[in-house]
């Protein structure tokens, strides 16, 4: 008897979890900016946040990819998957936590974060640096670097729904990979 019936079709996957506004305030708090790993730090949670880098992007990036002018937004130029280049725009306050740690820099290293052994930063490195802080921030429930590029992505959509510009930004080669970002919230209705 059930040789009539058709299988079930199933609804797109649920959309990647995100951090709140209330959340990435409070873990970009975590960071003694009195002290240079703190700046260090501040900036790498900045530019994750701010710009919806993957984590292996920002660990292949060079001061030289880089461009900081004193007076606002800055711009990286980052080589995704697929080896496309493409550059991000850099808002003001992770421009600024960028200023401050590389005016702790005295070294001639061309990675752009090192880690305290005074070398370029793993993939792993950055993402035991975000679960400390994510964990400090008392966020046990979701974990990784990756976090805040999808929370990057979503708040990107809330404040402006143009979907063609947040897959620029995060370096989509299709645009149904960024689709999957666009969930509603009970907030959002």
């Amino acid at each position: 008897p059930a040789q009539a019936l058709r299988s079930i079709r199933l609804g797109p996957p649920l959309a990647p979890k995100h951090l709140t506004v209330a959340e990435v305030q409070r873990l970009l708090s975590l960071p003694d900016v009195a002290t240079p790993v703190g700046r260090r730090d501040l900036a790498i949670l900045m530019l994750l946040y701010n710009t919806g880098l993957r984590v292996g992007e920002m660990c292949a990036l060079n001061r030289e990819d880089v461009s900081l002018p004193a007076d606002g937004w800055g711009a990286l130029q980052v080589v995704g998957k697929g080896r496309r280049l493409h550059r991000l725009p850099v808002n003001r306050p992770a421009a600024d936590a960028l200023l401050a740690y590389l005016a702790d820099r005295d070294d001639a290293e061309t990675a752009l974060f090192l880690n305290r052994n005074r070398s370029r930063f793993s993939v792993r490195g950055i993402a035991l640096l975000v679960n400390r802080y994510l964990r400090a921030a008392g966020i046990t429930d979701r974990s990784g670097p990756h976090l805040l590029r999808h929370t990057f992505a979503t708040h990107a959509l809330r404040a402006r729904p143009n979907l063609r510009a947040v897959q620029e930004l995060l370096g989509h080669a299709w645009v149904t990979t960024t689709q999957r970002y666009t969930h509603l919230e009970v907030e959002d209705l």
